[in-house]
């Protein structure tokens, strides 16, 4: 596409690469915003000059065909884009897309040239010139019209060329055909007869149906009268006429009588295993008859009517559902008119399962069924209900006795944690009550050596040696008796962590408990690791003085927390010597007299 700019006097031009869908450009109009609708073999790019912007309407976008013919901009604002499949009306108000093609009625469909004439378009097509007349009224019921234009008019070449048309200020139609131009001096006229459409019948099971309205028959006969068959061989009194044997009285098709020459069902029921028909009709003009269209629609079963086709008869339509229907058909002549549609009601009987006195029966059954199975469920459950009471019972027994062996269970495996720990310590006590019996039975032994040297010196009248001797015994007895309290203590302790703790809280020095409950853990590990090593540094604030707790239970915790410290620190010591890194098991425990909060602070370090 080649833009001249007029002021500038310039030339650009404009292709695929500046956001055209195609180069292959048949027109080219301007909307009454300022857009540029450009028609292409590939669709409809819609240019806006002011801000450099391309929009793109395509099949994909609601367009009916990608092959863009024409294009016109009627004053109403909307745009009529002709197509090869039909037209598509734009309307930019609204953003609303209308297809118009062989399916609304419009044939031939590739349209080549618009044009609007005192507010009726006409679409220049490859045979003819045709019409379009807007729906009249509301609902989806409403057709478009279509009014054909051809030799029959004096039109005697029809095959129009793309944009070769226009309309002069007189109000004449210029087209240019091929091979001359039709120059039309005053609009073709509206051909107001309609046409008329007639259902000519109905086939069931693709089986040819007669319907008879016996009744009729028998109105008009007297009893003399007679009626011949076929053959003409064989007639028939009224009293003797014979009974139908057409197929719908064989196969229980029900009606309430006909209607017009071609003898139509009124109220016609088919059981639901005679469920497929098809139906035939005609329009009766003689004039242009290779212009016929028909369209039909079965309510209940179509979404939309069929496209416009010649053939006067319908598809089998197959296995339909027990129901309401209703066949619609509509018929165009040479006109272009569409007829009112001629309507045909029928319904399909259910089967004796599927009726309302069947569900009925279901119904009750159903009740029946529940309610049994619920007294049923509710005598089970009560039944069930007993025997789980029974057994809750039983449980709760077994439960109470399980859970009385699980208290006594759990008082033994209490104790045996205490003569674990016990256990535990007894190689401890045993390292410590050794040094202060050794200091009993050294000192004694002493003393004894003391005291026969002081029998001697009391012999011999020495009585300041025997003074001396005398302040030794007793000084060394003052150390057995000091030893000995002390074996005492650690005994003392030994039996109240064995025993259980009374609760009660008493004045205890905790210096001496700490003290004693770290050394009682070193020696205990020292006795089963002979190898096993560490520093024991203390630091115990002496201001504290006694303070009121439970010995038994405190003297356990800091025994487990030194414990656990004795444990880190050798394992850290392993991991050391394994990494041929230097380091020296210790553990510090110390005591601090916390005056702020008037109470007592122990805390260990390893």
């Amino acid at each position: 596409m080649i833009i001249y700019d007029l002021h500038e006097n310039t030339i650009k031009k404009l292709d695929k690469t500046g956001g055209l869908l195609s180069t292959k450009i048949w027109d080219l109009k301007t909307d009454r915003y300022g857009n540029i609708w450009v028609g292409s073999d590939s669709g409809i790019s819609i240019i806006d000059p002011g801000r450099t912007k391309v929009k793109y309407l395509r099949e994909s976008e609601g367009l009916v065909n990608n092959q863009v013919w024409t294009i016109g901009t009627f004053a109403n604002g909307e745009i009529w884009i002709g197509t090869q499949k039909g037209i598509s009306i734009i309307d930019t108000g609204q953003t609303k897309i209308t297809n118009l093609t062989a399916n609304e009625g419009l044939v031939p469909d590739a349209i080549y040239n618009i044009l609007e004439l005192n507010g009726h378009t006409y679409a220049a097509t490859s045979n003819g010139l045709v019409m379009v007349k807007r729906p009249s009224g509301n609902g989806n019921k409403q057709h478009w019209n279509f009014f054909n234009y051809e030799k029959r008019q004096g039109l005697l070449f029809n095959n129009y060329n793309t944009n070769a048309g226009t309309i002069t200020k007189s109000g004449k139609i210029w087209l240019g055909a091929i091979p001359e131009l039709n120059i039309i001096n005053e609009p073709p006229l509206i051909d107001s007869v309609k046409p008329q459409v007639y259902i000519t019948g109905v086939n069931i099971m693709d089986q040819s149906s007669s319907f008879t309205d016996r009744a009729s028959v028998f109105d008009h006969l007297q009893a003399g009268d007679s009626i011949w068959d076929q053959s003409k061989n064989k007639y028939y009194l009224k009293n003797t006429f014979p009974v139908a044997v057409s197929y719908p009285a064989k196969n229980n098709i029900h009606w309430d009588s006909t209607e017009g020459i071609f003898n139509i069902p009124v109220g016609l029921t088919l059981p639901f295993d005679q469920n497929s028909i098809s139906f035939s009709f005609a329009n009766m003009n003689i004039s242009g008859r290779d212009k016929i269209m028909y369209r039909y629609i079965l309510e209940g079963i179509d979404n939309k009517w069929s496209n416009a086709d010649p053939k006067n008869s319908t598809k089998i339509y197959y296995n339909l559902a027990p129901g309401k229907y209703t066949f619609r058909v509509s018929t165009k002549d040479f006109n272009g008119q569409w007829s009112k549609t001629a309507g045909f009601d029928f319904t399909i009987r259910p089967p004796w399962w599927q009726t309302w006195w069947a569900y009925l029966l279901y119904v009750l059954a159903a009740v029946f069924i529940i309610t049994a199975y619920s007294q049923y469920r509710s005598r089970n459950l009560r039944n069930k209900n007993i025997e789980l009471e029974d057994k809750i019972s039983q449980r709760t027994s077994e439960l109470k006795n399980s859970l009385d062996e699980l208290k006594s269970t759990q008082s033994q495996l209490i104790q045996s944690e205490k003569m674990a720990s016990l256990g535990e310590l007894t190689a401890g006590i045993a390292h410590e009550i050794q040094n202060p019996l050794n200091f009993v039975n050294n000192f004694s032994d002493v003393n004894k050596e003391l005291l026969d040297e002081l029998k001697e010196e009391a012999g011999k009248g020495n009585m300041n040696e025997v003074i001396a001797l005398a302040n030794d015994v007793i000084a060394n007895e003052e150390k057995i008796n000091h030893h000995g309290k002390r074996a005492d203590a650690i005994v003392k302790g030994m039996l109240q962590h064995s025993r259980s703790s009374s609760g009660q809280k008493e004045p205890t020095n905790i210096n001496a408990l700490a003290d004693e409950y770290f050394r009682l853990a070193y020696h205990g590990l020292r006795a089963k690791d002979k190898s096993f090593n560490a520093t024991l540094k203390t630091d115990y604030d002496e201001s504290i003085g006694n303070i009121n707790i439970i010995p038994q239970d405190i003297g356990r915790v800091i025994l487990n927390l030194i414990t656990n410290a004795f444990y880190a620190v050798t394992e850290k010591a392993v991991l050391a010597k394994a990494s041929a890194d230097k380091y020296e098991p210790t553990v510090s425990i110390s005591t601090k007299k916390n005056k702020r909060k008037s109470g007592t602070a122990c805390k260990g370090q390893w």
